[in-house]
């Protein structure tokens, strides 16, 4: 009886366990990004594939490509309540393939109002912002790594599981390929998790970064994620603040996206992804597979 009730229990934290995604864009991956964590203190070796659509046509920037990125972690104990957590991301910006599928979908439901997408033809490579940056080949480029130390506590708000994590991010990445800000970042993070539902909160203290004179940076980045999970279905939805200041709408704005994820084994997860209104600073699309060994 005692190895079965492990083994549910077991299974029931795999479960709830978060996909390890975060925002798929330049201007998130460019400083720290809230890959969220749940309470356990456990080894852990997870990597997530994740290709997101892109294209927005906007004042100051345009950007049309596809993203494609591999995301390692791996967690491990130092004592009972403690753990270490070291994220790396390495990203490829190609043309893609979803284009097409986009475009008929959004033909088909109308929810461009008439608008044409992708003008500039499908499958293209095209990363400008303002006279900072022009991009029209494809490219591979490492991220930036994020060291997490994560501590158990005994404090149970509402009745819940509860931890504090602080974080660093490490700028490995390139300034002049669009994604880092080429500055450290810290964070702290609080986490709750009780039954189905799971709850992330981080404060970013921002290295401070002009990107030329559109924006310079917040000092600090807020951002929010909630988890519930349901049988094989895991739905998840996370929320950034603005990383700029900026008198540009599409830099000056919070992102929000959901995503839904299904169970295909005890390892691995298939995902979607979509953006949420104000649509800035996010992709359009975005489909992976996470799996944890």
């Amino acid at each position: 009886m005692k190895k079965v009730w492990l083994l549910l229990c077991t299974l029931s934290l795999f479960a709830m366990e978060p996909l390890l995604t975060t925002i798929e864009h330049p201007i998130r991956l460019a400083f720290y990004n809230l890959y969220p964590n749940d309470t356990k203190i456990e080894k852990k070796l997870s990597l997530t594939w994740s290709e997101a659509n892109d294209y927005e046509n906007e004042d100051i920037y345009l950007l049309d490509y596809e993203l494609a990125s591999l995301t390692f972690s791996l967690e491990t104990p130092i004592s009972q309540d403690e753990s270490l957590r070291i994220i790396l991301p390495v990203h490829h910006v190609y043309g893609g393939f979803l284009d097409g599928v986009l475009d008929w979908f959004h033909d088909a439901t109308g929810l461009l109002n008439g608008t044409v997408h992708n003008i500039y033809g499908d499958n293209e490579v095209h990363y400008q912002i303002g006279n900072i940056l022009s991009i029209h080949k494809p490219y591979t480029i490492l991220g930036n790594i994020e060291i997490e130390y994560k501590k158990r506590l005994n404090f149970h708000p509402f009745s819940t599981n509860s931890a504090l994590a602080f974080g660093i991010k490490i700028p490995a990445s390139s300034k002049d390929r669009g994604f880092s800000s080429a500055k450290v970042d810290y964070s702290i993070i609080g986490i709750l998790e009780k039954d189905n539902f799971l709850a992330n909160i981080s404060i970013t203290k921002l290295g401070i970064v002009h990107l030329g004179n559109y924006a310079v940076s917040h000092k600090l980045l807020y951002s929010l994620y909630l988890g519930y999970h349901y049988k094989k279905w895991l739905f998840e939805y996370r929320f950034i603040s603005s990383a700029f200041k900026s008198r540009y709408s599409t830099l000056d704005s919070p992102s929000n996206v959901v995503n839904i994820a299904y169970s295909i084994n005890k390892h691995m997860r298939a995902f979607v992804t979509e953006n949420l209104s104000p649509f800035y600073g996010s992709a359009d699309f975005t489909i992976g597979l996470a799996y944890t060994f």
